[in-house]
């Protein structure tokens, strides 16, 4: 038998991150969130078939909150009721070891992401407090297999690339991580300075610099978020009848 001296070795790939995950484009958007029966209405559990029913569980929050936190999709899928905090009026998601993480990815990775007003609108905190009242211990218990050491994302990967295929965006280069280029995207967009959209999503910005200050004020955080827009989207449809949170 010849011998591989390959055998065991996967090649790295270079290649930009950029080429590996594309952003939604907004056709897309319209497509999951306007037009799509997980936010149109579906027949039950059955959320490919039209219906009266639109269930506000993991598989309606995650892309939401995919769009308006940039998070990755382990930080998403380990919330715990408590991830929600508030501070200087301004609600937030709390992303740290000991909470939403079992370990850090980078230095940056533990955060505060200002929750942005349409997911205000469309009920979040409600969503958080039917939680913490239930006594659950993750918000979305739902959308994986639970393990000592939190929710296993897999399971979500799996559903979430059949909501995407019955949406109608079938792209081999667009996953859930699209999101978060998508939030990277429309902070450029919005013109969101980079150091700011950095916090938002955990990515390193003049570390060696930064190290010498401290945190970006939470208000600073949520001001710059107000401005994040994704202006052809329209998610008004999903807006629960209450005063305005902003």
């Amino acid at each position: 038998m010849s011998f591989n001296p390959a055998a065991g070795f996967a090649v790295r790939d270079r290649r930009p991150q950029a080429q590996k995950r594309l952003p939604f484009h907004v056709d897309d958007l319209k497509l999951l969130f306007e037009g799509s029966t997980l936010y149109t209405g579906h027949a039950g559990h059955v959320r490919s078939a039209p219906g009266p029913d639109v269930f506000r569980d993991g598989k309606f929050w995650m892309p939401l909150l995919g769009l308006f936190t940039g998070a990755r999709v382990s930080e998403l899928i380990n919330l715990w009721p408590s991830d929600l905090r508030r501070d200087s009026g301004v609600h937030y998601l709390d992303i740290s070891k000991g909470g939403t993480l079992t370990t850090v990815k980078t230095q940056t990775s533990e955060r505060a992401i200002p929750v942005h007003p349409e997911l205000l609108r469309i009920g979040l905190v409600e969503f958080f407090e039917g939680k913490r009242t239930n006594g659950d211990k993750f918000i979305f218990p739902d959308l994986g297999r639970e393990t000592p050491t939190g929710v296993v994302a897999k399971h979500w990967s799996e559903k979430w690339r059949r909501i995407q295929t019955f949406s109608g965006i079938d792209h081999p280069k667009k996953s859930f991580h699209s999101f978060r280029h998508t939030f990277k995207s429309a902070c450029r967009a919005s013109g969101i300075p980079e150091e700011i959209h950095d916090a938002f999503t955990g990515h390193k910005y003049h570390l060696s610099a930064r190290r010498y200050g401290s945190r970006i004020p939470i208000k600073l955080l949520a001001e710059h978020m107000v401005t994040l827009k994704y202006p052809e989207l329209d998610l008004s449809h999903l807006y629960e009848d209450r005063p305005d949170h902003v």
